[in-house]
């Protein structure tokens, strides 16, 4: 077939071929005149009738969720003579392939707003095309990085979905082919025609396509064999010799050198990456795509900035930026540091502040209750009763000597009166003497220095159980929000203000967290201060009464 050659489509409509806008192993992609939404896929070799069967039924098949997705076909089409020739689908505009994305090299002329967020992204939207094809009771058997197109959005279409396995109307029709590098190890080294694939048999394609996504085009089993042979892919894939896992070593492989390691994803992902790939895996259980899609969503949620480098973003928790050290060693930039209002969209900024509001507000410090119980007499205050209830009974005693001698001896009256100002003249010095022994200071000064510690306590409890902090915190995230709607079309600014955000409010969940440690950690010492300062007051009320 050739530009302007006359089709059929599966509605009876006639049409013509248009400008040529691609071609395949399979066949050539044409426009189709009148129907700018839709292009025609023209085989090389004519139709067998299985396979125009199955495209009818896709046709038949369509749902709003795959067309959201992927490029399903709409209908067959024939020649003028009613033989089968190709298809028809829908046409996708500002998409590119994805290894266009994930190497590094092509990413930075393609995709020169991608950063590591556009990847995560990017991975976890092939991983919703996945299971919305696998919700539909289809298989996408062929996995492979020429069958995915990427937008400098992070949107994704899966094509060439004619190659599916797909079940319509309880008729399975199978996939025959299949690309050796996605292929699962049960599966290699052998013929697929005819066979089932399952989704568990899509679960290893999703997890090396996604693998590549986030690892800069490494692929999982492409390491460093210590063997003496050649180590190919599809051999490592059959010997299940993941180079990044954890088991690495007892399958005689090593990371490549200047590679990220399995580390600098999430320790969800890096699981999901262990299962995906481990031996046992072939007989079910490696991670289903819903399963991807809610830890990449995750990841995505809680990535962090790299100080340095204004394209780098990573994993949170990590000592270091792994994209610095690894260009550093390369010398080959991995991110082009251009910020496009399309990489700037990436934040979902809405969706980000519902959680900054949804951050419950600690409220105002609680209040430090009074002890339960009234306080006792220390030892030292209790002698204290005892001391005065003795002063006059003593010094009396010791004043009885002289006023004994001025009437038990005969003396002048004028030594008599001498004897008795003396014996009244001791019965006071006693009596003060005894008084001074009763030091009140003592228990002033204690009084003073346990009003001075619940000050402080007090004034700390404010501090660190109080919500004060967290208040500044979150004045400082709305000035933030102030300053990113007023930076509207400056995706370098936006950029920066989201960096801020995102710091400010991780700081935002420590205070909160910080706020209730301290309400508990605080609060028995608080109350314990309290006991004290009452303990040392009920003190010097008692030993300062009137003696």
């Amino acid at each position: 077939m050739s530009v302007g050659a006359e089709i059929l489509e599966q509605d009876g409509r006639r049409g013509r071929l248009g400008p040529k806008i691609g071609q395949g192993g399979e066949g050539a992609v044409y426009e189709l005149e009148g129907r700018p939404g839709l292009v025609g896929k023209i085989f090389h070799q004519p139709l067998t009738r299985t396979r125009a069967d199955k495209i009818r039924a896709m046709a038949r098949a369509r749902s709003p969720a795959l067309d959201r997705l992927t490029a399903w076909p709409t209908g067959l089409l024939m020649a003028p003579t009613g033989e089968p020739i190709g298809l028809a689908m829908p046409r996708i505009e500002g998409h590119r392939d994805i290894h266009q994305l994930y190497s590094p090299r092509s990413r930075r002329m393609v995709f020169p707003e991608a950063d590591w967020r556009t990847l995560v992204r990017v991975a976890a939207n092939v991983a919703r095309a996945f299971a919305t094809v696998q919700a539909e009771g289809h298989v996408i058997a062929d996995v492979n990085h020429s069958s995915i197109l990427v937008s400098a959005d992070a949107r994704v279409k899966l094509i060439d979905c004619d190659s599916f396995q797909v079940t319509i109307d309880g008729v399975c029709y199978p996939c025959d082919v299949g690309v050796p590098v996605f292929t699962p190890p049960e599966l290699q080294d052998q013929p697929l025609t005819g066979v089932m694939r399952t989704p568990n048999h899509d679960a290893f394609g999703l997890a090396v396509m996604i693998f590549l996504v986030l690892f800069m085009g490494r692929h999982p089993y492409a390491g460093r064999y210590l063997g003496d042979d050649e180590m190919p892919i599809e051999r490592a894939i059959v010997e299940h010799r993941f180079a990044y896992g954890a088991r690495r070593a007892a399958f005689a492989m090593e990371q490549p050198p200047a590679t990220p390691p399995l580390e600098i994803v999430s320790p969800e992902i890096a699981e999901l990456f262990e299962r995906a790939f481990e031996p046992e895996a072939m007989l079910g259980g490696r991670p289903t795509a819903a399963e991807w899609v809610a830890a990449l969503a995750t990841l995505e949620a809680t990535l962090v900035q790299c100080p340095v480098g204004i394209a780098h973003w990573h994993a949170p928790g990590l000592h270091e930026c792994p994209w610095c050290p690894l260009e550093a060693a390369t010398g080959v930039p991995l991110f082009a540091p251009v910020v496009s209002e399309a990489t700037a969209s990436l934040f979902d900024f809405g969706s980000f502040w519902q959680q900054i509001d949804a951050l419950e507000h600690p409220g105002p410090a609680p209040e430090i209750p009074a002890p339960a119980t009234k306080p006792k007499l220390s030892s030292v205050a209790r002698r204290a009763p005892w001391r005065r209830a003795w002063q006059g009974p003593a010094a009396l005693l010791v004043a009885v000597v002289p006023a004994g001698m001025a009437f038990g001896v005969e003396l002048p009256l004028i030594a008599r009166g001498l004897f008795l100002l003396a014996a009244a003249f001791i019965f006071f010095l006693v009596r003060w003497a005894l008084r001074g022994s009763l030091d009140v200071t003592t228990f002033m000064v204690r009084e003073h220095e346990a009003r001075k510690l619940w000050q402080t306590t007090l004034a700390e409890w404010e501090a660190e159980a109080g919500p004060r902090r967290f208040d500044d915190k979150r004045a400082e995230l709305d000035k933030l929000r102030a300053w990113w709607t007023e930076a509207a079309g400056q995706p370098q600014q936006r950029l920066r203000i989201e960096s801020a955000i995102r710091r400010a409010f991780e700081e935002l969940q420590q205070i909160a967290n910080q706020i209730q440690v301290a309400r508990s950690a605080l609060r028995q010492n608080a109350e314990e201060v309290q006991e004290v300062l009452q303990q040392m007051q009920f003190d010097l009320k008692t030993v300062s009464k009137k003696r």
